[in-house]
C-alpha cells in the first residue's frame, strides 16, 4: 500500500473548523484533477480510463473507476471534516494495511494522508444490506462475529474512540449550531453516562483495536466476509462492535438477544449475564452515536440523497430512544 504523508501538520481548534468546512448549495462536483492525480500516483493514465462513475457515500465522494483490465474505487475525502467526525486518518492508514495483510479488508493500492483520499480494489461483491435475512442467519452471523474477533486483535493504534464523549460534544455542538434536538436528549445523555460508568475498564490496555462501524453496508457478502470502510477505527470497547452486528441491518430494530448470545458464544465462548448485560448497555450506546452522527453532518452542510435528511433521522432516532428508556 502507498501512504503519502502530509507536507505540514495542522492544528485544530474544538469544533472551530465546523464554520469553514460547510459544503457549498451545489454539493459534490466530481473531482476530476484530484481522482486523475490518485490513479497517476499508481500508474494509471487518463488514457487506460474506461468510465468515471459516483456512488454511494454519505461523508465523502466515492468514485467506481473501470479500466481496460480493472475496477477501481477512489475516494476524496476531507481529514478535517472526518476530525468533527471523530475519526483518525493516521489510524485508519494504519490499520488499513493490518487488515490487507490479515486478510479482513480490500487491497489498498494508495492511502494519502492528511486527508484520506484512498484508492482500492474493487471486490465483486454486494453488501449486506441487500442481504438482511442472509446476514441473520446463524452460520453467517457466526462467521462474521469471528472477523471481528480478528480485527480485534490487530496491533492497537494511538488514537481513542469514545462514542460517549463524542456523543456530549456533539450535543453541544447542535446547540452552538441552532439545531434542534428533542426535549429528552440530556437523558439519553445521562443514561450513556451510567453505562460507561458500569463497564469502564480499569485497565486501559484492555482497549482493544474496534471497527465502530460494523453496519451491514460495511460488510461484503465474501466468503469468509470482507470488512470496508474502516473510518471510525480506533482504541475501544470490544462490546461496541458486538453491538453494532444486533443493529446492522436495522439500527431502529435490533436483532433479538438470541443472537446477542450467539455473538457472545462465538467470541467469548459463553454468554453469562454480565456479557449479556454489557452488550445490552452497548446497543443504546451503538444507536445514540448512529442518531447524532446525523447532527454533524446537518452542521457540515453535507447536502443529503434524495428522500433523506439528516435531521429528520436524527429526530426519529432520539425520539425512539427516549422512548425506550
Amino acid at each position: 500500500m502507498r501512504v503519502q504523508e502530509p507536507m505540514l501538520a495542522r492544528e485544530r481548534r474544538d469544533w472551530d473548523l465546523v464554520q469553514v468546512l460547510r459544503c457549498d448549495q451545489k454539493g459534490h462536483v466530481l473531482m476530476k484533477d484530484k481522482v486523475i492525480a490518485l490513479l497517476d500516483s499508481i500508474g494509471i493514465t487518463p488514457s487506460d480510463i474506461v468510465s468515471t462513475e459516483r456512488i454511494s457515500g454519505l461523508t465523502n465522494a466515492n468514485y467506481l473507476v473501470k479500466t481496460r483490465d480493472d475496477e477501481l474505487i477512489v475516494r476524496i475525502a476531507s481529514a478535517d471534516r472526518a476530525w468533527a467526525h471523530g475519526m483518525s486518518r493516521d489510524a485508519e492508514a494504519q490499520v488499513l494495511a493490518a487488515a490487507q495483510a490479515a486478510g479482513l479488508g480490500v487491497e489498498v493500492l494508495s492511502y494519502e494522508l492528511p486527508d484520506g483520499h484512498l484508492v482500492t480494489r474493487k471486490v465483486a461483491a454486494g453488501t449486506y444490506e441487500t442481504a438482511p435475512e442472509r446476514f441473520a442467519s446463524p452460520e453467517t452471523f457466526a462467521s462474521i462475529v469471528e472477523r471481528v474477533k480478528q480485527v480485534h486483535a490487530l496491533p492497537p493504534v494511538a488514537h481513542v474512540f469514545d462514542p460517549i464523549a463524542k456523543a456530549t460534544k456533539t450535543v453541544d455542538l447542535a446547540k452552538r449550531e441552532g439545531i434542534d434536538l428533542p426535549r429528552g436528549v440530556s437523558r439519553l445523555l445521562e443514561k450513556a453516562h451510567e453505562i460507561e460508568a458500569r463497564w469502564k475498564p480499569t485497565d486501559p490496555l484492555s482497549l482493544v483495536l474496534c471497527h465502530n462501524d460494523l453496519f451491514s453496508v460495511n460488510i461484503l457478502q465474501t466468503s469468509p466476509p470482507t470488512l470496508i470502510d474502516w473510518e471510525f477505527v480506533g482504541l475501544g470497547d470490544p462490546f461496541f462492535d458486538l453491538a453494532t452486528l444486533l443493529v446492522a441491518c436495522d439500527d431502529a430494530h435490533p436483532l433479538g438477544m438470541e443472537h446477542g448470545e450467539l455473538a457472545l458464544t462465538v467470541y467469548f465462548g459463553e454468554a453469562d449475564r454480565d456479557r449479556i448485560d454489557h452488550l445490552s448497555d452497548m446497543i443504546l450506546v451503538v444507536r445514540l452515536h448512529a442518531a447524532l452522527w446525523g447532527v454533524v453532518q446537518q452542521a457540515l452542510r453535507v447536502p443529503e440523497p434524495d428522500g433523506f435528511t439528516y435531521a429528520q433521522y436524527t429526530e426519529y432516532m432520539l425520539n425512539q430512544l427516549i422512548a425506550e428508556i
